[in-house]
């Protein structure tokens, strides 16, 4: 009884350290890449006047960039699955996570960036109260959660165990988002009374390793329990 509790706590540990450092280094390949102007190079090859083109094509690149270097942090998360339950094969742990991490903020990183801009646009400021950041971005990690979720765990687990990981993703991902929006009211109200903005290269890596870390927890723990 006490190697299998010792093994259970391993593998959540394990789960949320190795999805957080994934999301951090997916991040940091985003980065790498549009750095690097590989994204601009497409566009470059639309004519001039083709305004709508242009856009449409801004769009898919961007998508796609974020698809696949998201994706690198999720095969990371993926090897660690593959360290929870060792008889499903590694590969397809570490492909299928990816896939499922990818597509994912592929599909969210848009619709999400303009919703908030809107709300940014109808609440000038933060609020004392941080109540408000915390539910936004909570339903953004329980969207992301559904998605991840669904494709994680039908591809993996099968559809009979789906839901359990399902629910583990939901309410993970949902506390990691819950846990963003604290985190970027509590850094950046002190700016709104006139104080210095906080480093965002720091922050950035900080939040998104609480926000997969979190996930990965309940991700880990799910695994644990459905293998064994």
């Amino acid at each position: 009884m006490e190697r299998k509790e010792t093994n259970f706590w391993k593998s959540i540990l394990i789960s949320g350290l190795g999805f957080g450092v994934g999301g951090v280094i997916g991040n940091f390949a985003l980065y790498l890449l549009i750095r690097s102007e590989l994204l601009n190079w497409p566009l470059d090859l639309i004519p001039e006047g083709q305004s709508f083109v242009l856009l449409l094509t801004a769009i898919v690149v961007i998508i796609l960039g974020v698809g696949l270097t998201t994706g690198i942090g999720g095969a990371i998360g993926g090897y660690v699955l593959s360290i929870i339950d060792p008889i499903y094969a590694r590969r397809k742990y570490i492909w299928r996570t990816a896939i499922a991490t990818g597509l994912t903020e592929a599909l969210l990183i848009i619709p999400l960036i303009l919703f908030t801009a809107i709300l940014a646009l109808y609440n000038n400021g933060l609020d004392r109260d941080p109540t408000g950041q915390v539910l936004v971005f909570g339903i953004y990690g329980v969207i992301f959660g559904i998605i991840i979720g669904l494709i994680l765990g039908f591809s993996t687990v099968g559809w009979r165990q789906a839901w359990r990981i399902l629910l583990a993703s939901i309410a993970g991902f949902g506390l990691g988002g819950a846990a963003v929006g604290y985190g970027i009211r509590t850094a950046y109200y002190p700016a709104s009374l006139g104080e210095p903005l906080p480093n965002f290269t720091i922050l950035l890596p900080i939040l998104t390793f609480v926000f997969f870390g979190i996930g990965g927890l309940f991700i880990g723990w799910v695994y644990e329990w459905v293998t064994h």
